[in-house]
Formats: C-alpha cells, sequence, structure tokens
C-alpha cells in the first residue's frame, strides 16, 4: 500500500512548533512530530518556506568612506588617485571579511543541523530497534501460547476419549441390568400366578370341606411335577 502522502501545511507546523521548542528544524525531526514522511521532502518542504518567507534584501547603500572618496574626486581627482585605491582595498577586504564571517557562521548553522540530523535519525533507529524487540517478545509469547493451547486441547481430547468409552461401558451395563430386571420380573409374576391359582385351590377345598393342609400338599406336588416339565425352571 501507498503511503499517505503528508501535506505541506502539515510540515510547515511542525517545523513552527520545533522552533518555538528552541529546535533545529531537521527532516527527521520534522517525521518524530509528524509521524511519517521521507525526512529529505519534510526538510526541503520547510526550506522552500522559510525561503519564501524570507523579505527580498534592499540594496546597500555605499559605506560612507566611499561616499567621502567619490566627493573629493570631484574635485581632487588626480591628487586622491592612489588613496582612493587604497581605501577601496581596505573596503573590499573588509567586505570579504565579513563575507568570509558570514560564510562562517553559515558553516557552522549547517554543522549543527547535521549534528542534530544525526542526532534525530539515531533516536529514531533506537526506537524502531526497541519496537522490533517488542514484537519479536510478542511473537515468542504467543508461540508459547498456542503450544501450551496445543498441550491443553491433547489432553482434552484425551479426556474425551475416556469419557466415550465410559459411556459405552454404562450403556451395555444399564442394557444388562434392564434385561436381568425384565427377568426378575417375570420370575416374580410367574410366582404371584402360582400363589393366586394355589388360593383359589384352598377357596375349592374349603368349599368341598377338605382341610387346607391336604389341598396344599396336592397342589405343592402338582407345582413339582410342573416345574420338572417347565424348562425355564
Amino acid at each position: 500500500m501507498r503511503p499517505v502522502e503528508v501535506t505541506d501545511e502539515a510540515i510547515i507546523e511542525a517545523g513552527r512548533a520545533l522552533v518555538e521548542q528552541g529546535r533545529n528544524v531537521t527532516g527527521f525531526a520534522l517525521r518524530q512530530v509528524i509521524g511519517s514522511g521521507a525526512p529529505n521532502r519534510l526538510k526541503t518542504v520547510w526550506d522552500r518556506h522559510q525561503a519564501q518567507g524570507l523579505p527580498q534584501p534592499e540594496p546597500r547603500p555605499l559605506p560612507d568612506g566611499i561616499v567621502n572618496v567619490l566627493d573629493r574626486l570631484e574635485t581632487e581627482y588626480s591628487k586622491q588617485l592612489y588613496k582612493l585605491a587604497l581605501e577601496i582595498q581596505a573596503l573590499a577586504h573588509q567586505e570579504a571579511e565579513q563575507t568570509l564571517q558570514a560564510g562562517r557562521d553559515q558553516w557552522q548553522h549547517d554543522r549543527q543541523a547535521l549534528e542534530q540530523e544525526v542526532e534525530d535519525a539515531s533516536q529514531t533507529v533506537e526506537t524502531l530497534e526497541q519496537q522490533m524487540q517488542e514484537l519479536q517478545e510478542e511473537r515468542e509469547r504467543l508461540r508459547h501460547e498456542l503450544q501450551q493451547q496445543a498441550t491443553q486441547i491433547g489432553t482434552l481430547q484425551a479426556q474425551l476419549e475416556h469419557a466415550h468409552q465410559q459411556v459405552q461401558t454404562l450403556t451395555t451395563e444399564m442394557q444388562q441390568e434392564r434385561e436381568q430386571r425384565t427377568l426378575a420380573r417375570e420370575q416374580v409374576a410367574r410366582q404371584e400366578g402360582e400363589l393366586v391359582a394355589l388360593r383359589k385351590m384352598q377357596a375349592e377345598w374349603a368349599k368341598s370341606n377338605a382341610t387346607p393342609s391336604q389341598a396344599v400338599k396336592k397342589r405343592s406336588r402338582a407345582s413339582g411335577s410342573a416345574s420338572s416339565n417347565d424348562p425355564d425352571r
């Protein structure tokens, strides 16, 4: 994705903020304030703004010494020619010294600006290195968490398999228990049927004046004979 272009207005505002803070306006300093943009372009836009904002220098008047010399030449040209040359040379030397000093001042300013550029660049590199270290630590932390989650998933899968086996075992046991209960209910039903038949026989014998003990004995013999013929007993 193409980076968002920083507007000239944003660059100029950032430069003014640096000037108010008493800092040199460098490309890296502008980038630190804005948060994006190429340092070279940021510095170029600021320098162009500074050049447009400066008033155009007016022509400087001639030094008083040269004006006086010219005045004297009007009346004493022949006599003062040599002296005029010396004065012009002195003034030229003075102008050269001033120009040289201005060049030295500009060189000192550029040097300080360059040193500030280097310092800002070092701070930017240090910040980027710190961010990279933090990203590496975050990646290592996430990798460790993924390993722990993978271990937990394996443990849960083993527990789920064990629980599935337990459910199957309980299902089998419940089926067996249901079958046993069915058999028990059938046996109880048979015994209840025999008891009902026995009570009916006792009632019939009682009506025919037979003793209950004799009826019980006959019923027992009849029940024993039937049990020997019943394959389920």
